[in-house]
């Protein structure tokens, strides 16, 4: 689930900072428009690119009435098609506690509500598609099966710990959910996705012939092309339920696990015109795991079709063929989002995200 925050601005110099810094870290993408401010705010905003700068897309508008800014609002709902779209004024702050409510109503409560409602319906098998992040941050020594102790450092981490605990517990003869924790998705799809850190540093690549790494590198990703995962998920379906029920598997490749450095350097040996850095400018990501997945690759016998090699280029060239630009990086062409706003003002869904 992608959940971005839509802010239009005009003169918050006493507040943006803290507005913004209240939701970046817990929401994928930062939206936001400015419309005319004459004290710092702009200043301000520029400032907390330079931070999260992979986080913020701003842009600058001229003055506007108010009939023009209905037409700004509607650009930026345009613009920012995802799966949730949260509205922060200029002079909100949000605590904590509200930004973990609100990824725990959508990745742990709504998964599991439909659960129940697939057993009310008699469905038998419920796939869940979950994630290694939910490892969090283990030893580097460390291969983690699906034995090992689960440890999520982050809120969409633990609510997608949550609901696989959830969905489990609605185990019973007639009900038989398989959990699946995913490594770290990258590859061309027709609905791309580029805030995924493979897709995303060979797009910066190419656009920009660098690859800069904002911490030291050093956390650990496993990592599966999307065809592979794919191909994964076909596999559970064919297989008798009694085989898999009640089963958690991690769904990857032993041989693709990787640091983020090295994804970065491996790119670079692709491209030899890209210029690879270490920034030093971030704290290392809290989160950093090594995976083991023989469980899944002796079961159904898998041997990924994809290298990381392999996707780095075919990657290039579909974006040498699309005509990727920056500004395709920074608005929707290339991600997999829906327009809740939208939906809401249609009222195909209720303010409480129902």
């Amino acid at each position: 689930m992608k959940i971005w925050v839509n802010t239009i601005v005009h003169n918050e110099e006493n507040f943006i900072w803290f507005a913004i810094m209240s939701v970046v870290d817990f929401v994928n993408k930062v939206l936001i428009y400015d419309t005319g401010s004459t004290d710092k705010t702009v200043e301000i905003i520029k400032e907390i690119q330079k931070i999260k700068k992979d986080k913020i897309i701003f842009r600058e508008f001229g003055p506007v009435d108010k009939y023009e800014f209905t037409q700004v609002r509607q650009k930026m709902l345009d613009e920012s098609e995802c799966d949730w779209i949260l509205i922060v004024d200029g002079d909100e702050v949000w605590s904590n506690e509200s930004m973990k409510k609100l990824t725990h109503e959508i990745n742990y409560k709504s998964t599991v509500e439909l659960a129940k409602l697939c057993k009310q319906k008699k469905i038998e098998r419920f796939i869940f598609s979950s994630s290694c992040s939910v490892y969090g941050r283990a030893s580097v020594s460390d291969m983690l099966r699906e034995s090992d102790l689960a440890k999520p450092a982050t809120e969409y981490a633990k609510s997608k710990f949550m609901a696989e605990q959830g969905l489990l517990e609605l185990s019973s003869d007639g009900f038989h959910p398989i959990i699946l924790r995913n490594a770290t998705v990258y590859g061309y799809s027709p609905r791309m996705r580029l805030d995924l850190v493979v897709n995303d540093l060979v797009a910066k690549s190419f656009l920009e012939h660098r690859v800069s790494i904002l911490s030291d590198g050093s956390p650990w990703r496993p990592l599966i092309h999307i065809e592979d995962l794919c191909e994964a998920f076909i596999s559970f379906l064919k297989t008798p339920t009694p085989e898999v029920n009640y089963s958690i598997f991690n769904i990857g490749s032993n041989d693709q696990n990787f640091t983020i450095g090295e994804i970065g350097q491996e790119i670079v040996s692709f491209d030899p015109k890209s210029h690879f850095e270490i920034l030093n400018q971030a704290e290392p990501d809290q989160r950093s795991y090594r995976v083991d997945f023989s469980k899944f690759q002796k079961k159904f016998n898998f041997k990924p079709k994809w290298t990381l090699r392999m996707g780095i280029e075919d990657l290039y060239n579909k974006y040498l063929a699309c005509g990727l630009t920056k500004q395709n990086v920074e608005t929707k062409k290339y991600v997999r989002l829906q327009k809740v706003k939208r939906l809401l003002q249609q009222k195909v869904i209720s303010e409480i995200l129902s």
